[in-house]
């Protein structure tokens, strides 16, 4: 099934059009922080974090190196808290702590560029692209 946007569930793979563009940004992916193996076939990211390593609590180096990262945030909330908001705010840790090289962030409303402003830098601190059209997220079964 392919469908733009839908609640009743926060896990949406990313379109093979759009991953491709980010692996030749980076350069290749070093690392998808919020991932599964499944959605690995189409990111193709040396390593990934499912939800049972939890992306937001464990440090997102590898082997000491600055790594590229390709950032997809599962939509809704964890403990009432925004989702987006809590991944970006990670995202932005990590790059403080020198963890990251590059990074991909990828939205998919304009909701996520109004929860990711405050504490850290937003996401209009950075350059960003928007797409001519709304992204075809695919479900993952």
């Amino acid at each position: 099934m392919n469908i733009q946007h839908s609640s009743r569930t926060d896990r949406w793979h990313t379109p093979s059009h759009i991953t491709s563009m980010a692996q030749e940004v980076l350069r290749g992916i070093d690392l998808a922080p919020c991932s599964e193996a499944a959605a690995n076939e189409r990111v193709c990211a040396t390593h990934y974090l499912t939800e049972e390593h939890d992306g937001l609590t464990v440090p997102w180096a590898l082997y000491g190196k600055p790594v590229s990262v390709f950032v997809n945030p599962p939509g809704g909330k964890r403990d009432g808290k925004s989702n987006a908001r809590l991944w970006w705010s990670k995202l932005m840790r990590e790059r403080e702590a020198g963890h990251i090289e590059h990074a991909i962030w990828l939205s998919f409303s304009l909701e996520h560029l109004q929860t990711t402003q405050g504490d850290t830098p937003s996401i209009l601190d950075f350059p960003i692209c928007v797409p001519r059209k709304r992204i075809r997220f695919l479900r993952p079964d």
